[in-house]
């Protein structure tokens, strides 16, 4: 189950809560969301702030236990990641780390009309492929005792194969399967057996 929140620590404390008497198997605390607003402005990623990051997942690990297989969902950060942000991640309890998230800060205007409610979405869909690729691959070389899952414009058995070639232990696909239906799936995976059979 992902859960995300404000900074509000309550808020943490009570998805957290939930999620585990859910039954939830692993928790993903998404700490990269950037669709988050307050009183009509755009509240800031807990992923860009290394106090809130550990303050966070200890909060969560207090709540869940130490049994509870915790996540954390990252943004796309530029070509590396600031030292503090890694520091902070290196430091964390957790048992896998979800990369990368939709890049925040895009008009939601299509020809002058506004498609969503809010003024600002993320990014998502093919043009994060890349990046999240190199992402990925960055972590498990710099955090290389807590595995990756890959995230970000998957759309092909081809884009699945770049992020496993990445070091990547499974991936998700959300944009194509929001755009095309479960059937996307089979297709990537069935691709993706085909290329490595080759």
């Amino acid at each position: 189950m992902s859960i995300t929140s404000t900074t509000d620590k309550n808020d943490w404390e009570i998805l957290a809560n939930w999620a585990a008497y859910c039954g939830s198997d692993v928790i993903e605390l998404n700490l990269s969301c950037p669709n988050k607003w307050l009183d009509g402005q755009p509240v800031g990623m807990v992923a860009d702030d290394p106090e809130a990051i550990v303050h966070i997942v200890a909060l969560v690990r207090s709540v869940v236990g130490v049994d509870m297989r915790l996540s954390v969902k990252l943004p796309p950060y530029s070509s590396t990641i600031p030292p503090r942000i890694l520091s902070a991640l290196q430091a964390i309890n957790i048992n896998m780390f979800v990369s990368c998230n939709t890049a925040g800060g895009h008009p939601t205007t299509i020809d002058g009309e506004q498609v969503l409610s809010m003024p600002q979405a993320g990014l998502s869909g093919p043009a994060l492929c890349t990046h999240s690729v190199q992402q990925v691959s960055y972590l498990h070389k710099v955090i290389p005792n807590i595995p990756v899952i890959g995230v970000g414009g998957i759309s092909s058995g081809a884009d699945a194969k770049r992020f496993l070639d990445a070091d990547a232990i499974g991936f998700c696909i959300g944009t194509h399967f929001f755009l095309n239906g479960p059937k996307v799936f089979g297709e990537v995976v069935q691709e993706l057996v085909d290329l490595t059979e080759d």
